[in-house]
């Protein structure tokens, strides 16, 4: 019989620990420490406890079911426990992919920024400019040539 099972038939058959104490001459502070499991009930205790209980009364039965509800209740809370930390898991490692994901963008952006630095120094002054002369509007009064001398239609001539 454990602590926890002591403390239950106690309880049901209405005693206090000081009663139970002086039916089996001890303590109720060592009644305490076997419920809490501190202290191993001797064997002779345990007949004295059976003979104050009476045999009837101490059954494994309801002891067992209430284990049982007990382990279901358990068994419950901890797969609650694992969905929660499951999702803290998940929160983690998107977290992560964001710590890692967001300085790998600022360095492409860097790195084009500076490419397209690279490339405009590189392109000599004259031909800089020259894609967004073709795509400019030309007024009709105005000369369609870029500053190559390249013919540029008008947005409006097909």
């Amino acid at each position: 019989m454990t602590g926890y099972e002591l403390k239950l038939l106690r309880e049901k058959l209405g005693l206090t620990q000081s009663q139970l104490a002086d039916g089996i001459h001890v303590t109720r502070q060592a009644i305490s420490k076997w419920e809490k499991n501190d202290v191993e009930i001797s064997e002779e205790l345990y007949r004295s406890i059976v003979e104050v209980l009476g045999e009837e009364n101490i059954s494994q039965q309801p002891v067992e079911r209430e284990r049982e509800t007990t382990i279901a209740k358990l068994n419950t809370m901890c797969n609650a426990i694992k969905k929660v930390n499951d999702a803290d898991e998940k929160r983690t490692k998107i977290i992560k992919r964001i710590i890692v994901a967001v300085p790998i963008i600022i360095l492409v952006f860097i790195f084009v920024r500076f490419a397209i630095t690279f490339i405009q120094d590189w392109v000599p002054p004259e031909e800089r400019n020259v894609f967004y002369y073709y795509y400019e509007t030309v007024d009709e009064s105005e000369n369609t040539e870029d500053i190559l001398g390249n013919e540029v239609l008008s947005a409006w001539e097909n």
